[in-house]
């Protein structure tokens, strides 16, 4: 006697999965981004040197700049896991880093040049400037994207 088989129907690729087209910039920024934010953390370890001879809200200022730093690279790694593991939250993950890159990028300028008593510089204002294009261009690309919601399903 023959049995019959059921077979369960073969779901077509979805030609929109993947790393690929526009996502490969975001993946770049992603695999890149904790190397970059360490870096930048390593380099203001020299600035612990001036602690003792800087007034409390100097100081305080110095030591939460970099507390910042260590959190902004811990969550940029979190966002590269999530990233190309592709689960389902990173592109909240990733969006999320974004805007946590940009306050805390225009608060230190902001507190900085208060502490200071001067305006920020031209390098605070590029970074600025490009964590603001970072942000209008590809928070609404992670939003709209349909290679996005075909690809961050695990």
């Amino acid at each position: 006697m023959t049995t019959i088989e059921a077979s369960t129907p073969v779901q077509a690729p979805n030609k929109l999965a993947g790393i690929s087209g526009w996502l490969i910039l975001p993946a770049i920024g992603a695999a890149v981004a904790p190397l970059f934010i360490g870096f930048q953390t390593a380099a203001g370890l020299s600035a612990f040197q001036y602690m003792s001879k800087v007034n409390g809200l100097v100081g305080a200022f110095i030591l939460i700049e970099f507390l910042a730093n260590v959190g902004l690279t811990a969550f940029a790694c979190y966002n590269a896991w999530t990233f190309f593991k592709r689960k389902r939250n990173a592109p909240k993950v990733y969006i999320a880093l974004l805007l946590a890159s940009l306050g805390i990028q225009a608060a230190d300028a902001a507190i900085g040049a208060s502490l200071f008593n001067m305006a920020p510089d031209a390098e605070a204002g590029r970074d600025i400037g490009r964590a603001i294009v970072g942000c209008l261009v590809w928070i609404p690309y992670f939003l709209v994207s349909k290679r996005v919601k075909a690809t961050f399903t695990e």
